[in-house]
């Protein structure tokens, strides 16, 4: 009879595993990552950047808005997105959101 008794109890059980990885998912996607690669595309009137890093034999592509907070130096200092040019080796800070990514920080050149 114990096969009954986990039978009776697989809906709360199913119930919790979902709730757990909603939870986990959201706090997943509230980490802040921070990686460098290569700026392949940055569109000043819509605040978005595109920046390829390596990762082992392939690339990740780390594309989104750039957040109104976020923090954008070069050389130093701090810049607005057309002070960036496509080629440049940056360090991107950045989360998961619903709809990619959301840059937190683009910084040039990279302090490794």
């Amino acid at each position: 009879m114990r096969f009954g008794t986990i039978k009776s109890t697989g809906l709360p059980l199913t119930a919790f595993l979902l709730a757990a990885v909603l939870v986990s998912s959201s706090a997943y996607s509230a980490q802040t990552r921070t990686m460098i690669g290569e700026l392949t595309h940055v569109n000043t009137r819509y605040d978005t950047v595109v920046v390829e890093v390596p990762v082992g034999e392939e690339l990740f592509t780390v594309a989104g808005t750039v957040a109104s907070d976020a923090k954008i130096r070069k050389n130093g200092q701090p810049a607005g997105l057309e002070a960036f040019e496509k080629g440049e080796t940056v360090k991107v800070i950045w989360h998961t959101v619903d709809t990619g990514h959301a840059i937190d920080g683009l910084v040039y050149p990279v302090d490794r």
